[in-house]
């Protein structure tokens, strides 16, 4: 190369370097260089690093050069050094690390059922619960055929029950106990009943007459007093069988007297001439003594609102009397030392009649 090619290569070089034109392609590697023979010098002390320097700006793109020629191969180097020692020993093992989050429930499969277990033993009955309310009534069922009514009939000149039974006293055949399937219906109302005063198994049963319309109806004759003897002071039966007629004279004795009451209160209508009186069922009727308590409590109104208070007990008032005037009353039963009965108007002597129901 002549000295003037080599200075205009400088030039270029240089003109080169300080305005670097675009990177030309590479060109194709040449061969391969032999290994040099020498042993690696050792490794310089590393300099310190330099502040790095504004970056300038960038340069216009040069031409791209021609690719120069491939140099020739180099030698080849040495050998390289000895390997160097094996891995150092294993270092210590770290910190367990924390347990980490609990990750989400798997979805597996349901299992099969368990079989049944044993039957356990029975608890105790617990409490009675509070009653439920009423249903409705059911729908009545139809009517039986029952029994047909027992009503009064005619025998003889008397009268009883269909069913050849009788009746107590008036009040028993004029108001039936109900359910019994008696009636008063057929041949009512007054006149001759046949009674059975004691009930079945007793006295025999006997005639007597009955009012079944005057002041409720039900009343039994028990005695016709005469103004002219004292027969209705006996505590036995006189002349019974005259008292089928509500004129006639005679007596019932005490016992059937008060058998004959139904319980109901007035239970004694006593009528002496033109007054009458009515004693409560709670007189006990005794012809044959001074009357007391109940037996002297009269009213002389139908219905009774009240009755005597006073019931003075003197002597001279045997069965039934007016207590409240002292030893002036004078509605009298009777008195052994006079004939029939007396008023405050008349005095004694006089005829009435004792009704009871």
């Amino acid at each position: 190369m002549t000295p003037k090619m080599a200075t205009a290569l400088a030039v270029a070089a240089l003109a080169f370097t300080a305005c670097p034109g675009a990177t030309g392609p590479q060109g194709a590697a040449g061969p391969t260089g032999p290994t040099g023979a020498g042993s690696p010098g050792a490794s310089g002390v590393t300099g310190a690093t330099g502040a790095t320097g504004a970056t300038g700006p960038a340069g216009p793109t040069g031409a791209s050069g021609t690719d120069g020629a491939t140099g020739p191969t180099g030698p080849t180097g040495g050998v390289g050094g000895p390997t160097g020692a094996s891995a150092g020993p294993t270092g210590p093992t770290g910190a367990t690390g924390a347990t980490g989050a609990t990750g989400a429930t798997g979805v597996g499969t349901q299992g099969l059922t368990g079989p049944t277990g044993p039957t356990g033993a029975a608890g105790e009955t617990g409490a009675t619960g509070a009653t439920g309310a009423s249903g409705a009534p059911g729908a009545a069922g139809p009517t039986g055929p029952g029994n047909p009514a027992v009503t009064i009939v005619a025998n003889g000149a008397s009268r009883n029950w269909s069913d050849g039974t009788f009746a107590r006293s008036c009040y028993g055949y004029l108001n039936p106990t109900p359910g019994t399937g008696y009636s008063y219906a057929g041949q009512t109302g007054s006149g001759i009943y046949t009674v059975d005063a004691d009930g079945p198994g007793g006295e025999a049963p006997f005639e007597v007459y009955c009012d079944m319309t005057d002041e409720g109806g039900g009343w039994t004759l028990v005695a016709g007093i005469s103004g002219g003897n004292t027969n209705h002071i006996n505590v036995n039966a006189v002349n019974p069988a005259s008292l089928t007629s509500p004129s006639g004279y005679g007596k019932f004795s005490d016992a059937e007297i008060n058998n004959l009451k139904s319980g109901v209160s007035p239970a004694y209508r006593f009528t002496c001439a033109n007054v009458t009186g009515y004693f409560p069922a709670n007189c006990e009727f005794i012809s044959v003594s001074n009357a007391s308590g109940p037996c002297v409590a009269e009213s002389y109104s139908f219905p009774p609102t009240s009755y005597g208070t006073a019931r003075y007990v003197q002597g001279s008032i045997y069965g039934l009397a007016d207590g409240d005037n002292g030893t002036a009353n004078r509605l009298i039963y009777g008195y052994p030392g006079a004939n029939g009965c007396d008023t405050a108007a008349t005095g004694w002597g006089q005829s009435g009649a004792l009704w009871v129901r």
